[in-house]
């Protein structure tokens, strides 16, 4: 059986089922966010790029913010059959990609969109089973949608297999 491969560009989210493979690349201080249901095998990823959605605006690309990326998978993976107390979650990214020019690295892009999926992620009660964050270098991410394995690519550590939702809970074994 040949998988259906959905590419996620930057600012971007994909929801897929069964042999689907969902793929995203070039995440620096941006995050994706995945969600799944290992049940039904349903899930989705977000290639996000900043934390807050702007105020009072009714025109923007959801998928471009935490917030509202976030919020519109979670309904998706839901629409597509998802089971709410099921859905776990990865989160990938969130470099610090430019260093000398962070005048606090507390403050950096990337570690507010982490924190920030985090906080969303805890409010909407999907566990964080996995992540693969921070750091000064970019990753790849291919997400499996039939096993939940989740291959994080990086210059600085190659290919990694950062958990399977399926098998074993993700790879720390329980929320993070």
């Amino acid at each position: 059986m040949t998988s259906e491969i959905l590419k996620v560009n930057i600012a971007d989210m994909k929801v897929g089922a069964g042999d689907t493979v969902i793929t995203t690349t070039s995440l620096g201080s941006c995050i994706a966010v995945i969600i799944y249901d290992p049940v039904r095998k349903v899930g989705g990823l977000a290639h996000i790029m900043h934390s807050n959605s702007p105020e009072g605006k009714k025109l923007f690309n959801p998928a471009k913010y935490v917030d509202t990326a976030i919020d519109e998978m979670h309904r998706e993976i839901l629409k597509k059959g998802g089971v709410q107390d099921r859905l776990k979650a990865y989160i990938i990214g969130g470099a610090c990609m430019f260093p000398s020019l962070e005048t606090d690295p507390e403050t950096s892009i990337g570690k507010n969109n982490v924190e920030k999926a985090r906080k969303i992620l805890r409010k909407e009660n999907i566990r964080l089973v996995g992540r693969d964050t921070g750091g000064y270098y970019g990753r790849s991410v291919e997400f499996i949608v039939s096993t939940g394995e989740v291959l994080v690519k990086s210059v600085k550590h190659g290919l990694k297999n950062i958990g399977a939702f399926y098998r074993n809970e993700g790879s720390n074994g329980g929320t993070i």
